[in-house]
């Protein structure tokens, strides 16, 4: 599929559903919208979303972890559908109890994409480090991530919970006044 107005493209594998094709191309349309600079959203022009399942191979033959079925870069997403808006086991840590998830797996892999899309790691490494209690550098590029989540609705705290220096960092790269969020009705 093909997201015109920002000329990116989402593939997905035979076994991706059409429903996750097109609520996908919703989700990649409304972030990117959210980007409040426009030449921000002009940086995602030709950016790649690829969609798979469970059935599909992990990353691990692209320098991904095993079970890895999700990431973000420049230029890039991967999403798995196995994990969205269903009680799912995390492919990346089996021995985990399953647990319920919405949109916040491809929110924060899209929050990756932005990060690395807009040269944002510098930044994001001083704002964290001074804010986070107990900041851990080994997980420095998942704090704007989780962030992404917050701001769309994916956390269990909603940006209306979110602490006034990190909702100010995501302002000044997301539109407050765009109050979109996933939906998560229920699958079909």
């Amino acid at each position: 599929m093909h997201i015109k107005e920002y000329n990116i493209h989402v593939f997905g594998t035979e076994t991706v559903t059409p429903w996750m094709m097109r609520e996908s191309c919703e989700l990649i349309r409304q972030v990117v919208a959210c980007l409040k600079n426009p030449t921000d959203r002009e940086k995602f022009s030709g950016h790649q979303a690829f969609l798979i399942t469970n059935a599909d191979p992990d990353l691990s033959l692209a320098r991904g972890r095993k079970g890895q079925r999700g990431t973000g870069g420049k230029g890039f997403s991967v999403f798995n559908e196995a994990l969205v808006c269903t009680t799912a086991v995390s492919t990346l840590y089996p021995d985990q109890p399953p647990q319920y998830r919405g949109w916040n797996v491809p929110v924060h892999e899209l929050g990756h994409s932005v990060e690395n899309t807009l040269d944002l790691k510098d930044r994001s490494d001083d704002v964290f480090k001074k804010n986070v209690p107990n900041y851990n550098p080994e997980k420095r590029r998942e704090y704007f991530a989780w962030a992404t989540e917050e701001w769309f609705g994916c956390a269990r705290r909603g940006r209306g919970a979110m602490s006034k220096w990190k909702y100010e960092y995501l302002a000044t790269i997301f539109s407050e006044e765009n109050k979109w969020i996933p939906n998560c009705n229920p699958r079909p």
